[in-house]
């Protein structure tokens, strides 16, 4: 009987690869949980009716940190657990106090996030 020749092996389907080592996972470093995944969320145009020009701003920071609180507790809604695309998003209407546009902006991200969990 005669052996193949290793060249007759190594032409063989069968091929030893090397073994892949599994990602590390990331961690929040304050409570040792798995970190969330990263969400990337780009509001274009919000539309408000009845509010100063100047309030904008503040309106628009304190729904970036609630939506983002509410991201971090709560996770990711049920619509964007993949790499989507939402062209239009309507979070329908929210009683707020015009005068107070930090809790206008947080009323407005929890409608938001509402409605992405849906």
């Amino acid at each position: 009987m005669t052996r193949p020749s290793p060249r007759a092996e190594s032409n063989n389907e069968e091929r030893l690869h090397e073994p892949t080592r599994p990602t590390a996972a990331r961690f929040d470093s304050n409570s040792g949980r798995p970190a969330p995944p990263s969400i990337e969320l780009s509001i274009d145009e919000l539309v408000l009716h009845g509010f100063e020009p100047a309030q904008r701003y503040a309106i628009g920071e304190a729904l970036q940190h609630e939506l983002t609180r509410l991201l971090i507790q709560q996770g990711t809604p049920s619509a964007i657990r993949e790499a989507i695309e939402i062209g239009h998003l309507n979070a329908g209407s929210i009683n707020v106090v015009r005068s107070d546009a930090k809790a206008t902006g947080r009323a407005i991200a929890r409608a938001v996030y509402g409605e992405l969990d849906r």
